[in-house]
């Protein structure tokens, strides 16, 4: 065989070579962070191995008796903490604990946009509250909570929404004895919804997630 022919096989062969490497190691952001409530705390196992076995990289934060009222003195610097990581998707479960007091559900429309700014440049779901909480200012606190956010993604082209109010509704067995949080069949769902919604954007936007592509 001529030297120059067989050069040129070794860099054919070493083209292959890279070729396959790279289609073995994939390099799509798959990152997913969710965070949230006491729902979401006590859900963190349930939500990270529905994530880990669909092929994402779940990141899981969930603080009790924590809303959108905590921005100022939570949120704000945790996100900021938190998005170090670089998600693909963040999943926000946040409103439930903004329906004790009147003026927590009157801030609920601008904490929601302080939320997505922080976020910034990411797909977001957001995911929709019981539309009654027991101990709410109103009996449709949670339901005012929901129209809000429905609000919110006619504004944010990278905010869609999540309706697990639909679920409570059509089956309170995802209730836990309180109405307040979710049953250990409950939390199950909720992981499985989650893990469900993040597979439908990644799919949406054809694996390459960015800002608004859902």
């Amino acid at each position: 065989m001529r030297r120059g022919t067989a050069a040129a096989l070794l860099i054919g062969l070493l083209a292959l070579a890279g070729c396959g490497g790279s289609a073995r190691t994939h390099t799509l952001n798959e990152r997913v962070l969710t965070v949230g409530d006491s729902n979401v705390f006590n859900s963190t196992n349930a939500i990270h191995e529905e994530l880990t076995e669909a092929g994402f990289e779940p990141i899981v934060h969930g603080y009790p008796g924590f809303g959108l009222s905590d921005f100022d003195r939570y949120w704000n610097v945790v996100l900021r903490e938190l998005l170090e990581e670089d998600p693909a998707i963040v999943v926000v479960a946040l409103g439930t604990n903004d329906t004790v007091l009147a003026s927590q559900l009157e801030q609920v429309p601008g904490r929601i946009d302080q939320m997505m700014d922080r976020i910034g440049d990411r797909e977001v779901i957001w995911i929709t509250v019981a539309n009654v909480r027991p101990g709410g200012v109103t009996p449709t606190a949670g339901a005012e909570v929901n129209k809000d956010l429905l609000s919110a993604a006619a504004r944010w082209k990278n905010l869609s929404l999540l309706d697990w109010a639909a679920v409570i509704e059509s089956d309170p067995s995802v209730l836990a004895p309180d109405r307040l949080h979710w049953s250990p069949m409950g939390r199950q769902r909720y992981a499985e919804m989650i893990r469900d919604a993040v597979v439908q954007v990644f799919d949406r936007c054809g694996r390459a997630v960015d800002a608004g592509c859902a």
